[in-house]
């Protein structure tokens, strides 16, 4: 389960979770608009992305080898706005997802240990507990998908507790940021799960510029503004960084 060759990261904002590719999933229809999406992403100071496909047979078809060709091709268009383009998957969690890490039909995020994981909002809680320990006994180190959409998890903090201290990573979008502090929300999960450093990844799922964009640069203000420099750098650049280059994280 070794990782990809290691990423040496220009100090800019790393993108781990988005829907890039076109005609794969839900996100862009085609290459002009992933083009565009490119193009935003550098807008808001992100110079990495990790193209997180959906893989969710029940939903979308999924062919690898198809993936690897629009890969390739947005990856060209990319490395033109010197960005850095590396392989992943929003993997839908079922019981067959283990067997199909193994056999290599969908992918961690650039071949490492951390996989990008998303549930049905409305999973229990010990379901979803039980799911990402049988990650972990296999030696990977689950990222859950935008965690504010999970209702066991903005419902009782000490369950998000719990995950985070048995190896769990938490990923919240860039969009539930802005909209928490916007709104000005005081019972916010989100807020609550920042001041607590509870998070470990911010990303955009972006899908296109307009509906579902990149709005990096606006959240990394909010960020350091409302909870620090410090802990914003490790939300949208070391951590990720980490994950990327298959690395331990240290406590945050």
């Amino acid at each position: 389960m070794g990782s990809e060759e290691a990423v040496e990261v220009e100090k800019t904002y790393i993108d781990i979770h988005t829907h890039i590719l076109p005609e794969i999933d839900d996100g862009p229809e085609k290459m002009q608009d992933a083009v565009g999406m490119l193009i935003q992403a550098r807008e808001n100071q992100t110079g990495v992305i990790v193209a997180t496909s959906h893989y969710c047979p029940d939903r979308w078809a999924w062919d690898r080898n198809r993936y690897l060709e629009q890969f390739q091709m947005v990856q060209e268009n990319a490395e033109k706005m010197n960005i850095l383009l590396y392989s992943g998957n929003e993997i839908y969690y079922t019981s067959r997802i283990l067997d199909a890490l193994e056999r290599g039909e969908c992918m961690s995020l650039n071949g490492g240990r951390y996989v990008l994981t998303e549930f049905d909002h409305d999973i229990w809680g010990r379901a979803m507990e039980q799911a990402l320990m049988s990650l972990r006994y296999e030696g990977y180190f689950p990222v859950v998908a935008h965690a504010e959409r999970c209702g066991c998890l903005t419902e009782s903090i000490s369950l998000v507790e719990s995950l985070v201290r048995q190896g769990v990573y938490i990923q919240v979008n860039c969009d539930s940021v802005i909209r928490a502090h916007k709104r000005r929300l005081h019972r916010s999960p989100v807020k609550t799960w920042l001041k607590e450093e509870l998070v470990h990844v911010i990303a955009t799922d972006m899908h296109d510029t307009e509906a579902r964009p990149s709005r990096m640069k606006q959240c990394g203000e909010i960020l350091k503004k409302y909870y620090g420099p410090v802990y914003s750098q490790k939300l949208l650049e070391k951590n990720p960084e980490a994950m990327i280059n298959d690395c331990y994280i240290s406590d945050i």
